[in-house]
């Protein structure tokens, strides 16, 4: 570029300055040399992370305001210019569209997200995960955004009209939810990348919701549960698996995913209970991966129950091979159908409890909710530390020092704990045995 061209270019560039609490950041104002038509306004920070946008060296080492002469800020515009990065309308000529970026960052296989979580720690992030959240944003978020809308343009008033456009459609408050989160995933990512110079991410707030929970059965109604369970499908019978899996989850605070992988390898018995390490899951998608946020657990079950769970696995062809326990009756080379245990589980509650879909959805009862029972349960009768043992629900800093911790006294209490919730089938009741304080020959 010329001087004369430098003049022009001095003469339709305009410095101002933008408070910031005690801090001014300057930030530049283009007009059109022409037509005085503003073209774009820009934090010097903004324009030199898109004038370096490939030099990580550069990038990594961000100028202080201090820096930010007169003379360096019209360099800096310079170089803008001749690299074409400043137009009308105030695009830049090389910024992703939001929608583009968004989708690269949530579809698993080319996310650079995906990929830097997963190197840091394997499994934690999973496929389904990132399918489902790039599901709820093309399905609700992008229909609402222009095809054209640039990422360093979306804010949290993008963000708050496509709340509405949800709230009005009905859609449930957890799909929501899921959607700001993704939203907040994308910017935060184009935050900490430098592709956008303030993170709108941290003014995006979820809907609250009536109930932060999933709802709970009583003492009661899980006890009547089991009954009706236990008669309607005796031991010996391959739908045993309709009692044995509410029973686990009672128990052990296991989600289904990692109930249906469970193999006899799992299980590991002491004096008076059973210890069983979950240390995977299971997704249709995926098929076997590691549980929810990467950690593995140890829990327990009470004697008759991990007894039964070894016989149970005895009817696999697979036995020899550690297959699972509860296997596929299609193919017992793999995991029963997450879905059969959630629809019998439905099933169950409306013939044994008369609870209908209206009640079911109205009180927000799923099959996961038997973890939340358990919990609610254990927490009247036991520390937050046992109960941390049991569900994984802790920061990664206090659960290792947990795990790395976990005694046999640890585990004792928690099974004493879990006792609030069990329940003595029938064919341990007619041995008139209780595995809560002697052991049968027959369990030897």
């Amino acid at each position: 570029m010329s001087l004369g061209e430098a003049r022009t270019v001095k003469k339709s560039v305009y410095i101002t300055y933008r408070k910031n609490g005690d801090k001014k950041t300057p930030q530049i104002i283009f007009n059109d040399p022409s037509s005085g038509e503003r073209m774009a306004v820009l934090s010097v920070p903004a324009l030199y992370k898109r004038v370096y946008a490939g030099d990580y060296r550069k990038l990594n080492n961000l100028p202080s305001n201090d820096y930010w002469t007169e003379k360096r800020i019209m360099d800096l515009v310079i170089k803008a210019l001749d690299k074409g990065l400043i137009k009308k309308n105030g695009r830049v000529k090389d910024s992703l569209s939001f929608i583009e970026y968004a989708t690269k960052i949530w579809t698993f296989e080319d996310s650079p997200r995906v990929a830097r979580l997963n190197r840091e720690k394997s499994g934690s992030l999973h496929k389904s995960h990132a399918d489902d959240v790039l599901g709820a944003l093309k399905k609700h978020a992008f229909p609402c955004l222009p095809d054209d809308l640039l990422l360093d343009e979306f804010s949290f008033v993008q963000a708050e009209k496509i709340k509405d456009y949800m709230l009005e459609k009905g859609v449930s408050n957890s799909t929501i939810n899921k959607v700001m989160s993704g939203i907040r995933v994308v910017l935060d990512e184009a935050f900490r990348t430098g592709l956008v110079s303030a993170n709108e991410s941290e003014r995006i707030r979820n809907v609250r919701t009536a109930s932060e929970s999933y709802g709970v059965l009583t003492k009661a109604e899980t006890q009547v549960l089991l009954a009706y369970l236990d008669e309607t499908y005796p031991v010996g019978t391959y739908e045993r698996y309709r009692y044995l899996t509410v029973a686990v989850a009672l128990q052990s605070c296991a989600r289904e995913g990692e109930i249906v992988v469970l193999r006899p390898s799992s299980l590991r018995k002491y004096d008076s209970f059973y210890t069983i390490d979950i240390t995977s899951s299971w997704n249709s998608k995926e098929g076997e991966k590691s549980p929810k946020n990467g950690k593995a657990r140890e829990s327990v079950l009470s004697l008759d129950l991990g007894e039964e769970l070894l016989e149970y696995a005895k009817s696999n062809p697979y036995q020899k091979d550690d297959g699972y326990i509860f296997f596929s009756e299609l193919d017992p080379s793999k995991p029963l159908d997450k879905d059969l245990v959630r629809e019998g589980f439905y099933e169950t509650l409306e013939k044994a409890l008369g609870m209908n879909y209206e009640e079911r959805v109205d009180r927000n009862i799923t099959f996961h909710s038997l973890r939340h029972t358990a919990i609610v349960s254990l927490n009247q009768v036991t520390s937050k530390r046992e109960i941390k043992l049991a569900t994984g629900h802790s920061s990664d800093a206090v659960f290792n020092v947990y795990a790395g911790h976990q005694t046999e006294e640890d585990l004792k209490k928690l099974a004493d704990a879990m006792n609030d919730l069990k329940y003595t089938p029938k064919h341990i009741r007619e041995k008139g045995w209780n595995n809560q304080n002697e052991e049968s020959d027959d369990n030897e």
